[in-house]
């Protein structure tokens, strides 16, 4: 179930983030509140060599991210725009594009509603409607899905992309051990 893990420098510390689709409920994802070590070497075994001598600075924080759009967002003098009208993935990493887009289009549609009276369900509408904040709100919410199927669907089809993805990273990392390797993780995180 993990999607994406990401361990990068803080200061004088190390912060890992883990994207796991599941419920904050599941016996493996609390298990992050006990020992957050123990819990991404049990989900991600492979980082056991690099956590071994780790310490936990601070609780594990958790955030739950639920793929949604709003509906009934036509109201009268109303626009709901980024997370609040369609939440974006936190790994595919397009939410700011999103609400960039929609700030971009209620800036091009806004003047001309402005510009006569009233703020009724149409005008609205055409912000909801407009090709270009559509085709930024399909282009986002895809990856997203298609990262949650490529990780969570056990067909046959889907196991063998994983094998194959995973495959050739190592495959890449044996032919350029220099690539993919960050300074900073020379020694194990601390």
């Amino acid at each position: 179930g993990v999607d994406y893990t990401s361990i990068f420098p803080v200061g004088d510390a190390m912060r890992v983030n883990v994207f796991v689709f599941g419920e904050l409920g599941e016996p493996r994802i609390r298990a992050f509140r006990t020992d957050p070590v123990a819990a991404l070497v049990a989900l991600q075994p492979g980082l056991a060599p690099w956590l071994s001598d780790s310490r936990v600075k601070g609780p594990a924080d958790f955030f739950a991210i639920e793929l949604t759009q709003s509906e009934g967002v036509c109201r009268p003098g109303l626009v709901v725009i980024g997370d609040a009208y369609r939440t974006a993935c936190s790994a595919v990493g397009n939410g700011l594009t999103c609400v960039l887009n929609d700030v971009t289009r209620l800036a091009f549609h806004a003047p001309r509603w402005l510009a006569s009276p009233g703020m009724g369900i149409d005008k609205m509408a055409e912000l909801y409607d407009d090709p270009l904040k559509q085709a930024v709100d399909r282009s986002a919410h895809a990856p997203a899905l298609q990262r949650r199927d490529a990780v969570l669907n056990r067909q046959r089809l889907h196991r063998l992309r994983r094998r194959v993805h995973f495959a050739r990273r190592r495959l890449a990392f044996k032919l350029r051990p220099w690539q993919g390797r960050c300074t900073g993780f020379a020694h194990p995180v601390r």
